[in-house]
């Protein structure tokens, strides 16, 4: 895209224009400066660093030298669409703008530069060059043959940074917001429809809904920008201004609505011209509460979620928060500015005012909670004290409760936002005397995980270890029913890119399943983030069944409805269904997906599967990622059923545990039974297995329940069959080039590691003899042997770290012996040394060691224990300072 300014009344020894977007992003290449009489101008180009809530950023500066003319002007080439992430950490699947053949979407952030002093421009000309047809979208006033860009509060400059611009086909709808007009700007690219039309209603009912919250106007008016993802599959993250904003949003999802909903309320409460200014620095937090709960209470009242699992998101957020070492609980206290702030009063903050709806709601009989304190709170440019706008029968009606848990002194009671009838040790009303016998082993959220890489003691799970547990369930009741809750492919998060070795690792895990005898699995999150297609592939030529009674691919159940089992006679009906995430915010991959596929009811699917079930059956389970609230609507719905396995136990409940005897509040909900249902849920996921004894009387009804669980910690053996199958894979799999390709190599993002040769510890020994014995007395000389006693020196997750130069094109790869380039040598830590050892020099080899790349290996994962200062003596060397450099 190229870009002319034409700068006029500037003057001085100088000119500085800056980028406001860092340099990985905004990407400037032929930059070129000429006066109105076309000679050029001599010009500098250097880079800036700004803090951001902490974070230094890269900001591109050009200094174009004096003196300055009257009239100058300035060209250059921008390329918007950079992938957000890197090849070190991964990519998220967003991209900041994008510049296709059909249509554009960018932020003026991204292309523009501007004067490093512009705060008192009050008026920026703006026009296009654009292809036949085309036409611009922009929250400016048309002037002449461009736009007008003014700032009747601030600046120009900043309104220009900050808005976004359409380029393309437009198709147009608009609607009144008060006395806002709301124009949705559509692209033709995209095809008119249902997905569309869904996607601007939602957005009607969400800027509907706000506005009658904060009760006022922003301007004559706003423009949406609604942009499909990219042909790559990508969203567009565009961004968001007092007048208006663009992203991608279609087809509409609950996280791309509560992106949206964010970015309007920030029109309300953090830009300018029509921000309301809080004054008090101990409400500060309120800012980034509003926009957390608000955007998810808007998503809700847009029919994309529900108001209980707003509120069971919202207490999530806040039980990780305050368990989270490091995290103050305190908004109220001195604020430093940093991104820590941000990221305690986002996911503290919400949960206050949820609180306060709750007591507004209950206690003071305020029918609108909230919403009728907000528009008093920002109906102008400066908010009154929040506090004081709350109803109050005593001056301090409100004190205990911002001492408590604004301020943090205690946790907030956060179970009383939920009225969940808690289950029971034994059904209701009793079932008759046991006449036989059902063992149920259920497993969920395993995430195809196959084993623990074996860096830290007494780590759990493991499909080997677990097969052991299922034989010796076996030689008891050799009937027992082994049944998956879902998600036993795994969850891909946003930084994450499928690669061979992953794919493959996945259908082995799959394979084990089988090979273990599970009689059914459940389309879960994970099955579903992975996208429709790879789950297809994945699972093809299994016997394994992977159910879905409400999940509908083009029309099409994704899987089984049901599976009918026989243990000791009895029909046992299973039936797999999946309950969507309804809070509000959901993980990206999940929520993209979720969009290419129609979910139905779960109560109206299970009802459907129990009628036309033939024969009837003895037994009914349930199992799926299953909301504790829809578990009690299913058990009140069909008291016909008999079990639920649920993968999604979490909600806050009252409690008390084994040292307290007062109530403490207890994330899980609580296995056990609802009336006569019993309720399980796969609580340890992948780390074990549990168990369910069920005793049944002579009418087939569940009389009694032993639960158990098995953890599957070191004391249990692998299973010999399928850890040589393990063996076998790795072997086998492990080796392949693209599969080691598909893991990342520490340093791999710092180049000094990568195309130069390496020398091996015998290389370096002649001349750093006592380094080279001070080495070998540490666990560093022997790391490869730890991978050939746990067979894990075909793995590439676990080589990498424990060989030189993993990844790199001449570094260890694996099936290569252990000699030359075997264990954590002196490489790994100083660089490539054959260059070095051929001609030593100071200048060819890192002598000095960064904290950063120990944290290559030694992190949370694989060594969570590791603290640097405690770990460097025993690794540098003592006799250092007498090394000199011929």
């Amino acid at each position: 895209m190229a870009i002319t300014l034409l700068l006029k009344d500037w003057h001085g020894p100088y000119l500085d224009l800056c980028g406001h977007s860092p340099t990985n992003v905004m990407r400037i290449e032929d930059f070129v400066a000429r006066g109105a009489d076309g000679r050029g101008l001599r010009w500098t180009e250097t880079e800036e660093t700004v803090r951001v809530s902490g974070v230094p950023i890269q900001l591109a500066k050009y200094r174009i030298q004096g003196p300055i003319p009257s009239r100058l002007y300035v060209s250059y080439r921008v390329s918007p669409g950079r992938e957000e992430g890197d090849a070190h950490i991964g990519f998220t699947g967003r991209c900041f703008g994008y510049l296709g053949r059909n249509f554009a979407i960018i932020t003026g952030r991204e292309v523009f530069l501007l004067p490093a002093k512009a705060e008192s421009v009050r008026r920026i000309e703006v026009t296009f060059s654009l292809p036949p047809g085309w036409t611009p979208e922009a929250p400016w006033r048309r002037h002449q043959a461009g736009w007008m860009v003014e700032a009747s509060r601030g600046s120009a400059a900043e309104h220009l940074a900050a808005s976004t611009i359409g380029l393309g086909h437009f198709r147009e709808r608009s609607f009144l917001a008060g006395r806002t007009r709301v124009r949705l700007a559509t692209f033709e690219a995209v095809k008119s429809g249902e997905l569309t039309t869904s996607a601007e209603d939602a957005v009607v009912r969400c800027v509907t809904y706000l506005r009658s919250v904060f009760g006022r106007d922003l301007g004559p008016e706003y423009l949406v920008l609604l942009a499909p993802e990219t042909p790559e599959g990508r969203d567009i993250v565009g961004g968001g201004w007092a007048t208006g904003q663009g992203r991608t949003l279609l087809p509409i999802s609950t996280e791309r609505l509560r992106q949206f909903a964010e970015e309007f309320i920030e029109a309300y409460v953090r830009y300018a011209p029509y921000r309301t200014e809080t004054r008090h620095p101990e409400e500060f937090w309120l800012v980034d509460a509003i926009v957390g709960f608000y955007a998810r209470r808007a998503v809700a009242r847009a029919g994309l979620g529900d108001d209980e699992a707003v509120a069971r998101g919202l207490a999530t957020g806040y039980l990780t928060a305050v368990s989270t070492q490091g995290v103050s609980r305190d908004l109220e206290g001195p604020t430093t500015g940093s991104s820590g702030d941000r990221a305690t009063w986002r996911s503290i903050g919400p949960l206050m005012l949820q609180e306060l709806d709750h007591e507004l709601r209950s206690r003071y009989s305020v029918a609108a909670g909230l919403d009728a304190i907000i528009p008093r709170f920002l109906s102008g440019g400066f908010a009154p004290s929040f506090w004081s706008l709350l109803p109050r029968r005593t001056p301090h009606e409100w004190d205990a409760f911002r001492e408590d848990y604004v301020r943090g002194k205690t946790f907030a009671p956060v179970p009383d936002l939920f009225a969940l009838v808690p289950t029971k040790n034994v059904p209701s009303p009793a079932g008759g005397e046991p006449s036989s016998h059902v063992t149920i082993v259920y497993t969920g959220n395993t995430d195809g995980y196959l084993e623990n890489c074996g860096c830290k003691t007494n780590q759990s799970g493991g499909i080997a270890r677990r097969a052991t547990i299922v034989d010796s369930i076996r030689s008891v009741d050799p009937e027992a029913i082994l049944l998956d809750a879902g998600s036993a492919i795994h969850r891909p998060d946003q930084y994450e890119n499928p690669n061979v070795l992953a794919r493959k690792e996945q259908r082995f895990y799959l394979e084990m399943l089988d090979r273990m005898g599970y009689a059914a699995s459940t389309v879960g999150i994970g099955e579903i983030a992975q996208g429709a297609d790879a789950f297809r592939e994945q699972t093809r030529g299994l016997r394994l069944p992977f159910l879905s009674a409400n999940v509908f691919d083009a029309g099409t159940v994704l899987g089984p409805r049901s599976v009918l089992l026989r243990p000791h006679g009895h029909r046992l009906l299973v039936i797999g269904v999946f309950d969507p995430p309804r809070g509000g915010k959901s993980q990206l991959r999940l929520d993209k997906e979720l969009t290419r596929l129609s979910i139905r009811d779960v109560t109206e699917s299970v009802r459907e599967e129990i009628r036309d079930a033939r024969p009837p059956p003895d037994l009914i389970v349930v199992m799926g990622k299953i909301s504790p609230t829809t578990v009690r609507l299913l058990a009140n719905a069909l008291p016909e059923l008999d079990i639920v396995i649920s993968t999604d136990g979490n909600v806050p409940q009252w409690g008390r545990n084994s040292t307290a005897r007062h109530q403490v509040i207890l994330e899980e909900d609580q296995q056990g039974f609802l009336g006569r249902t019993l309720v399980l849920y796969t609580q340890i996921g992948m780390y074990g297995l549990s168990v369910a004894d069920l005793d049944l009387d002579g009418a087939g009804r569940i009389a009694g329940a032993k639960l158990a669980e098995s953890w599957l910690t070191d004391a249990v053996r692998d299973q010999n069959g399928i850890r040589r199958a393990m063996n076998r894979f790795y072997d086998r799999v492990g080796a392949l080039a693209e599969a080691q390709a598909g893991v990342r190599a520490p340093l791999s993002g710092d180049p000094y590691w990568q195309g130069k040769r390496f020398a091996g510890a015998e290389g370096c020994r002649g001349c750093h003899q006592e380094e080279f014995a001070q080495w070998k007395g540490t666990p560093h000389a022997s790391a490869y042997k730890t991978l050939l006693d746990k067979h894990r020196h075909y793995q590439p997750v676990c080589v990498s770290c424990h060989v030189v130069g993993f990844g790199s094109e001449y570094g260890y790869h694996v099936g290569q012996p252990e000699n030359p380039l075997g264990n954590v040598q002196c490489e790994v830590c100083h660089g490539p040394g054959a260059e070095h050892a051929q001609h030593p020099s100071g200048a060819n080899i890192r002598r000095q060691v960064s904290e950063s790349v120990c944290l290559e290996c030694h992190n949370p994962e694989h060594s969570d224990r590791f603290v640097y200062e405690e770990r460097l003596p025993m690794v540098v060397h003592r006799h250092i300072d007498r090394v000199s450099h011929r």
